[in-house]
């Protein structure tokens, strides 16, 4: 499994195939323990894991590039893609490049990784937690919540994005109810 951080304002739950896990929180700042009130200069990030027999860590940054929207924020709201090795940073900055490109002038800060904090856990898989008839037939605690695969690929799912065929797989296996199940493979139609 490999590690992936980024964040864009634009970016929602990635649905490529491969990724494993995801989880928000703060990266690319200094604060000690930052907290969605008390941010300091941290930026809202996604960590995603994933598998890179499956995926590449230039396909993620592609789809990073692709929903990515060219204007600023705030330090809390910037676009960055943050790198854990020179690689990684090359393919961030090729992806930056090409995407300037295509587009024009982009605002997308692209820094080694520090520190990653977890968001508070009303923050972690934010579109399961507004469905919550589907959150209550996964049956899952807060920490399968945060951590487990199958909360990630939902939380796809309710938000409208994920492989119908995928999420069809997923809800059989999983026993959902008829109304649930047909709600979700809605969204994905």
């Amino acid at each position: 499994m490999k590690l992936l951080l980024l964040v864009s304002h634009d970016f929602g739950p990635p649905t490529q195939s491969g990724v494993i896990r995801t989880r928000v929180g703060y990266a690319g700042g200094t604060k000690k323990n930052p907290t969605y009130r008390s941010i300091g200069d941290y930026t809202e990030s996604i960590q995603v894991d994933y598998d890179p027999e499956k995926t590449t860590y230039k396909e993620l940054v592609q789809v990073f590039y692709d929903e990515h929207s060219p204007s600023r924020s705030s330090k809390q709201y910037q676009s960055a893609i943050f790198y854990h090795d020179d690689d990684q940073k090359e393919i961030a900055l090729q992806g930056k490049e090409d995407f300037e490109k295509r587009v024009g002038s982009t605002a997308v800060l692209i820094q080694r990784i520090g520190d990653f904090y977890l968001a508070e856990d009303y923050h972690q898989k934010f579109y399961l937690r507004q469905n919550s008839d589907v959150l209550k037939e996964l049956n899952l605690d807060n920490e399968a919540l945060i951590n487990s695969p199958i909360a990630t690929r939902f939380n796809c799912y309710v938000s409208g994005r994920g492989d119908y065929e995928e999420a069809k797989k997923d809800v059989a296996n999983l026993n959902l109810s008829e109304g649930v199940s047909k709600r979700i493979l809605n969204r994905l139609k």
